[in-house]
Formats: C-alpha cells, structure tokens, sequence
C-alpha cells in the first residue's frame, strides 16, 4: 500500500478511535449488571486494540513509526488489565452453577488468547490477519453462545 492510499486510511481509524474512546467517558452513570460489563469490556477492548493495531500497522507503512508491536503490546495489557478487574464480579453470580461458571472461565481463556493475537505476526499479509482475527471472533462468539445457554441467560 502506498503513503497516499494509507494517509486517509489511517486518518479514518484516528477518527474512529477518538469517537469511539471519547463516547466511553460519559458522565452518564453505567447501570449495566457485572455480567454485561465483563462482556461489554472484552468486545470493547478487543475491538479497540484491533484498531490500534491496524492504525499502526499503517503508521509503518507510510513512515510514521518504526514498529507495531509496542503500541499494540500497550492496548493489549491495558485491556487485559481492565478486564481482569471485572471478571470477579461477573463469575460470582454463577457460583452455584458450576458448569456455567466453567464455561464463563473458557470464554475469558479464550479471550485473553485473542487479545495475544491482535498483534500482526510478522510478514503476515493484511488479508491473513483479517481472517485470523475473523476467526478469534467466530471462537468468542461460539463460547459465549454456549455460557449464555447453560448459564440461562
């Protein structure tokens, strides 16, 4: 990709980063249950680092930074950091429903091994990061499906 297709590229997912991150300081107090701020926090934090990755992956390309993988490394230890921080509350709930808690358990496994592999790999072309990553949420979509079925939720 050259520099003149990759400026307005990267200028859209700034845009997009800044809405999306601006939108997450409301003051409007969060009423949602543990439950939905613990899968709320993963969407939002895999989906964020996902574009922190893709922005600096074009930062590369067009000479604005020298390497993805600090930038990324910084958005995937802040979200795996904020994300642990809800978790407790989201599995208490589920303490006499031992299988679900298990299941819930496996979804976060699994999403913390996502949110590994939001880093490109290296030499790894745009086309196999989208479907790897495609593939990460097919997976955390499937887990969560099979939580909410046996938690009965």
């Amino acid at each position: 990709m050259n520099k003149s297709k990759s400026a307005p590229i990267a200028l859209s997912i700034a845009l997009l980063l800044s809405v999306v991150t601006t939108g997450v300081h409301a003051e409007e107090e969060d009423k949602r249950s543990p439950l939905e701020k613990f899968q709320g926090g993963t969407h939002f934090h895999f989906f964020m680092c996902q574009l922190t990755a893709r922005k600096a992956e074009l930062d590369v390309k067009m000479g604005n930074l020298r390497e993805p993988y600090t930038t990324v490394g910084a958005c995937v230890k802040d979200g795996k950091s904020a994300v642990k921080a809800l978790f407790p509350k989201a599995i208490s709930p589920f303490a006499s429903k031992p299988e679900a808690s298990k299941l819930l358990k496996e979804y976060y496994v699994l999403w913390l091994t996502a949110m590994d592999s939001v880093k490109p790999d290296i030499n790894e072309d745009d086309s196999e990061y989208e479907k790897r990553q495609k593939n990460n949420d097919r997976k955390l979509n499937e887990a969560w499906h099979r939580f909410e079925i046996e938690a009965e939720i």
